[in-house]
């Protein structure tokens, strides 16, 4: 069973790995924010309507989203947690 008191002692005691969690949930979230903005298109309709639709794998759009929010998840989780502890 997982017992959270001694993953957050081994996590307060190694502090670095904060700062890798956040460096790796930057990168994945700006990778999924730039993913999602460069595949991202638009068309104007006549009933005033805008259409939006992705171009590329519909598998690479739904891990864009993902990273993009577990990226932000973990750099504010570390963020916070580092904060905490120091």
């Amino acid at each position: 069973m997982l017992n959270l008191v001694e993953m957050l002692n081994f996590l307060s005691e190694n502090k670095h790995l904060f700062l890798i969690f956040i460096v790796v949930g930057l990168i994945l979230h700006l990778w999924g924010m730039f993913y999602i903005g460069e595949h991202r298109k638009e068309d104007f309709s006549y009933s005033g309507h805008v259409y939006v639709w992705y171009e590329g794998s519909p598998f690479l759009v739904f891990l864009a989203y993902m990273a993009w929010i577990f990226g932000a998840l973990v750099v504010m989780g570390s963020f916070l947690l580092f904060t905490a502890t120091t």
